[in-house]
């Protein structure tokens, strides 16, 4: 049991890394690119480019074809854009499941029983999704 516990932490946290690591791998090349914009960009005339919005829900290939498959991305993109939050539709479902597998956790290392670790797992799991509808009504 304990080592199953510790299996899924090593799981939470690399999911948790991963997310975070390729966020800040994609603010680093847009601000890469806004540089080289601002210093070579004068020299000379570009023609117009049409400007095609990024439909992709997760920085993940694997991720966004999942969720493109279950068919949740669009309405989780919508709720985040009327919440005026600019994250991505596959951030917020890893950060549910990291809220999840953190009460489960917390509230199995406290308890040491499966019915409170599960209400841990129900209380904290909708917490992100929660904290969007409150910034949509804000």
């Amino acid at each position: 049991m304990i080592l199953t516990a510790c299996i899924l932490i090593f799981l939470a946290v690399g999911l948790a890394v991963m997310g975070v690591a390729l966020e800040r791998r994609a603010a680093g090349v847009r601000a890469l690119s806004d540089r080289l914009k601002r210093y070579g960009g004068g020299a000379r005339e570009l023609p117009e480019l049409e400007i095609e919005r990024d439909r992709r829900y997760s920085a993940m290939p694997w991720f966004d074809q999942l969720l493109r498959g279950l068919n949740v991305g669009p309405r989780i993109e919508l709720l985040l854009y009327q919440a005026g939050m600019t994250m991505r539709a596959g951030v917020l479902v890893l950060l549910i499941a990291t809220f999840a597998m953190s009460g489960y956790f917390l509230a199995f290392l406290t308890f040491h029983r499966l019915p409170p670790a599960l209400l841990g797992l129900a209380l904290l799991a909708p917490m992100p999704y929660l904290f969007v509808l409150y910034r949509k009504h804000a």
